[in-house]
C-alpha cells in the first residue's frame, strides 16, 4: 500500500483492491489464482478479535491494481504510464516480426518466380515451341509427382518404340 502512495489507510485502498478483481473476473481469468485471501486474526485489548483483510497477490493482480488505482498519485501515475509504454512497444514488436515474415514470403515468392524464369528461358534455347512445351510439362510433372507413385504416370512420360518415326520423335501422341 504505501508503495502505491496509499499510506496506511486500508479502506481506500480495499477500493481499489475491489476494482481489480471486478476486472481480473471479467476478462474470464479465476479470482482466487490471483487474489488469494490471506486475511488474520488480531486479538483486541478487551477480549475481542480483529480480522485483518489480507492478500496473496499474483503479478496480474499487482499490475490490475496499479491500472485502477487513483492516477493523481505519483506512484500510481507512474505505473500506468510504463504499462502504456510496454504495451505500445510490444505492439511496436510484434507489427514489425509480421513484416519481416511478410517481406521473407515476398522475398521467396520472387526468388521462386527467376528461378521459373530461368528455367523457361534455358528449356526454350534450341528447341523448337513444340519440344519446349513437352519438356516444361514433363519436368514440371516429374517435380509434381516426386516422392509419389509414378506408375500411373510412366506412360505418359515415356516415348516407346512404335512412337519413334524418323526426325519427329519428339511429338508426343495425342491423347
Amino acid at each position: 500500500m504505501p508503495k502505491l502512495g496509499y499510506g496506511k489507510k486500508w479502506q481506500n485502498f480495499e477500493g481499489v483492491i475491489k476494482k481489480a478483481m471486478v476486472a481480473c473476473t471479467e476478462t474470464g481469468n479465476i479470482i482466487e489464482l490471483h487474489f488469494t485471501d490471506a486475511s488474520k486474526s488480531s486479538p483486541m485489548p478487551h477480549g475481542g478479535v480483529r480480522e485483518i483483510k489480507n492478500y496473496y497477490l499474483s503479478r496480474l493482480a499487482c499490475y490490475l491494481i496499479a491500472m485502477n488505482g487513483n492516477p493523481r498519485k505519483i506512484e500510481i501515475a507512474a505505473a500506468q504510464n510504463y504499462f502504456a509504454i510496454t504495451t505500445r512497444t510490444h505492439e511496436i514488436h510484434q507489427l514489425r516480426m509480421e513484416q519481416e515474415q511478410r517481406l521473407e514470403t515476398r522475398l521467396k515468392v520472387s526468388e521462386s518466380f527467376k528461378l521459373l524464369a530461368e528455367t523457361a528461358t534455358s528449356l526454350r534455347a534450341g528447341l523448337s515451341e513444340e519440344q519446349d512445351l513437352h519438356t516444361l510439362a514433363c519436368s514440371s510433372c516429374a517435380r509434381h509427382w516426386k516422392n509419389q507413385n509414378l506408375a500411373g504416370v510412366k506412360p505418359l512420360l515415356v516415348t516407346t518404340s512404335k512412337q519413334t518415326r524418323g526426325p519427329a520423335s519428339h511429338k508426343r501422341p495425342r491423347l
